[in-house]
């Protein structure tokens, strides 16, 4: 018996009645797909997620009580990132980290 993977679950998930993605969901995981090779291919420190049909996605970056939290507004064009530093007595720093990497 086999069954359907992550990635099958998720587009069924953001499919509309007809089964088919909107125009914006399949931008969103081409733009996350794309995103996330290339990661991969730079062997970059900031590991990708399994990309999604949706308009963020979060990413590790090897260092606990770190993330980064990537954003996409196709309606304005814009790309965010934002870096969440979780532990308060760690947060200032890993924050004067961030210059020398």
């Amino acid at each position: 018996m086999s069954k359907p993977n992550d990635w099958s679950k998720t587009v069924s998930r953001a499919a509309g009645r007809d089964g088919e993605l909107t125009k914006t969901k399949k931008l969103q995981l081409d733009y996350w797909t794309t995103l996330s090779e290339h990661l991969e291919e730079q062997g970059s420190r900031v590991q990708p997620r399994t990309p999604r049909p949706q308009h963020w996605t979060n990413h590790t970056v090897g260092r606990s009580g770190c993330q980064l939290t990537a954003r996409v507004n196709t309606r304005d064009q814009r790309v965010a990132v934002q870096l969440a530093l979780k532990d308060q007595s760690e947060a200032e720093p890993l924050f004067h980290l961030l210059g020398t990497v």
